[in-house]
């Protein structure tokens, strides 16, 4: 820039106002660099890449015109791609992501912070297709349950029905001190006046009790269980009661209560007299 020092002194054949020095013809008020003739405040350089003026070079680092408002690269934050834009997904692909995405909300916040509009995000699709499948999120989580769980789930085999069944409830009280017993709570609260979410909850219900009935019958053939115990009700007497305890008292279930069950009810029940 041309030093205006005691005499008048012009830089691209413009002539400065007062002294002051000009850049590519634009006029600067005490000292002060602006661009399009437009005067800073208290010396500050101009904002938000505004064009140079004659060609002078941009003033402060600012970006020459046309790059003001271009793109740059998203930030790590920002909200995923407009499912309408991705291939349409349909039947079980469609469920399954829906059933990932509940499991990943559940554990990330939790039942009771569970929304079906947050599942449909994470899982890239449409509340409709949510709500057309599934009206409220007790019958979604039901369901994405009952989706990871094994067809057939061997139960344990500890050689004595007494050791089976200590080890099964056992195992159910772990779960009912983990996130699962919240899940449950809930959705035992939303079932109220809802068949579809009772019919849900029966279908799990029936899951747990078919590993009983098959320890039972390991027993049986080992002449430890009475024939006339082989039935679907005795099968579901202990985890009933595992679960009454658990709604009354919450988790973690003392182990002596689990004890108490098998050996003051179940065993009771079922043994060879």
């Amino acid at each position: 820039m041309a030093e205006t020092a005691g005499r008048i002194q012009t830089i691209g054949g413009a002539e400065p106002v007062g002294g002051a020095e000009t850049v590519g013809g634009a006029e600067t008020v005490g000292g002060a660099e602006t661009v399009g003739g437009a005067e800073p405040v208290g010396g500050a350089e101009p904002v938000g890449g505004a064009e140079p003026v004659g060609g002078a070079e941009p003033v402060g680092g600012a970006e020459p015109a046309g790059t003001v408002g271009r793109a740059g690269p998203a930030p790590p934050d920002s909200p995923p791609a407009d499912h309408r834009k991705a291939p349409r997904r349909r039947g079980e692909v469609l469920e399954r992501a829906i059933f990932d995405a509940t499991l990943a909300e559940l554990d990330q916040v939790g039942y009771l912070n569970l929304s079906l509009e947050r599942v449909a995000q994470r899982a890239r699709t449409g509340n409709a297709s949510l709500y057309r499948r599934w009206p409220s999120r007790a019958e979604l989580v039901v369901e994405a349950i009952r989706h990871v769980m094994p067809d057939r789930e061997e139960p344990p085999d500890t050689g004595t029905v007494r050791g089976d069944l200590l080890a099964l409830l056992r195992k159910m009280a772990a779960r009912q001190a983990g996130p699962t017993g919240e899940i449950v709570r809930g959705v035992i609260a939303e079932s109220l006046g809802n068949e579809r979410v009772r019919a849900a909850r029966a279908r799990l219900a029936s899951h747990r009790d078919q590993q009983v009935l098959e320890i039972l019958h390991r027993g049986a053939a080992r002449g430890e269980v009475r024939p006339g115990a082989l039935t679907p009700q005795l099968a579901g007497v202990g985890p009933a009661l595992l679960m009454s305890h658990f709604l009354l008292h919450g988790a973690p279930i003392p182990d002596r209560v689990v004890t108490g069950i098998v050996d003051q009810v179940v065993m009771v029940l079922i043994s060879v007299c």
